[in-house]
């Protein structure tokens, strides 16, 4: 199974700054864009936040009523363009995401990923992309029962996803474009590390 996340959060080059955001009953979110040093720099920041918790301390069941829910995430987007022909760009985005169900099982998605990109114009048939990502993806399982306090036990896993690459396009013609380069990746997976959850756990490290 594989997913995308396709993130846009606005104009690389605004002309004028603009905030705007909203406050509901279970989320709120903000964004926010401003041109920088005689628009020469954008920065682009967007944020958003649940907080829905209190909606399940009003369904009558005992376990969701104990029950949490809760999410967050934040991007930013900084810009420079030092002259027509470059163009320098830093992404950022972070993510997390946790449940907890009746107090005794909790699940936890964090996302983080980064970019850095810079765009070289030779001419305007001949340009070229740099660009170099991060991503880390954790997932934390964590299990208790005050009853069998020694069965208490945390699980995580882990995949870092690190990428550079450069892209040549050349138009020699209007109706043909020729694309060349090198592209590297590296992986770093940990399927599942499981490890004790409190001083009376005694449950083995596995990694």
């Amino acid at each position: 199974a594989s997913s995308l996340l396709d993130i846009r959060i606005g104009s690389d080059n605004p002309e004028k700054r603009i905030a705007k955001g909203g406050i509901g009953l279970i989320d709120s979110r903000l964004f926010l864009e401003t041109p920088l040093l005689n628009k020469k720099i954008s920065l682009l920041i967007s944020a958003r936040s649940s907080y829905s918790t209190w909606l399940l301390h009003k369904i009558p069941e005992v376990d969701l009523m104990n029950s949490s829910a809760h999410f967050y995430d934040v991007s930013a987007l900084l810009a420079w363009k030092p002259d027509p022909a470059n163009r320098i760009s830093l992404f950022g985005y972070l993510s997390k995401d946790k449940f907890a169900y009746a107090k005794d099982r909790s699940y936890n998605y964090t996302n983080l990923l980064a970019s850095a990109k810079w765009k070289h114009t030779f001419s305007n048939t001949f340009y070229f992309n740099v660009v170099a990502g991060l991503s880390n993806y954790l997932y934390q399982l964590s299990e208790s029962d005050s009853l069998r306090p020694w069965e208490s036990l945390k699980i995580n896993s882990l995949v870092i996803y690190r990428n550079l690459k450069a892209n040549f396009s050349w138009l020699p013609l209007d109706n043909h474009a020729i694309d060349f380069g090198i592209n590297g990746v590296l992986y770093n997976i940990t399927p599942g590390d499981q490890s004790p959850l409190g001083p009376e756990s005694q449950i083995q490290l596995l990694k």
